[in-house]
């Protein structure tokens, strides 16, 4: 019984110690936004018509684009759309679970995204339709 009495506030000042220990503070804070920080490749396109959903590899669609966004809150799209090549750039932000867009020429949208592990998806639109109508668009992108 002696041997218990010393062990369990011994027990106990170890646990304390163990227990402050791991709750050090972060050194390296994320700031909102920071985990869409890199560079994302189109992996993937769904596009919905008629309430069914058809998904294209960008060679099957012959659409590339890759996203660099950057920490500054500034981003730059890389697309080739049957052969033509397009650079366009502007500066993002987050709220309200979007990221809003301001492009180069002043325009501006607001897009829902999602984020899981190294996959980012956002909807869109995109003129895909037997007549060039705009169809509900999701571009899967992969971290690189």
């Amino acid at each position: 019984m002696k041997h218990i009495k010393i062990f369990f506030p011994l027990l106990i000042v170890l646990f304390s110690l163990i227990t402050f220990n791991s709750c050090k503070k972060d050194d390296n804070p994320v700031a909102p936004g920071d985990e869409l920080v890199g560079t994302w490749q189109l992996t993937k396109i769904t596009i919905t018509y008629l309430g069914t959903k058809s998904d294209f590899t960008p060679a099957q669609a012959n659409f590339s684009m890759t996203l660099v966004i950057k920490s500054d809150r500034t981003y730059q799209t890389t697309t080739v759309d049957q052969g033509v090549t397009n650079i366009e750039s502007g500066t993002w932000s987050l709220s309200n679970g979007k990221i809003n867009i301001k492009h180069q020429d002043g325009s501006t949208e607001s897009v829902s995204y999602t984020l899981v592990g190294n996959k980012l998806t956002y909807d869109t639109t995109s003129p895909s339709g037997p007549n060039g109508e705009e169809l509900p668009t999701t571009l899967e992108f992969t971290k690189q």
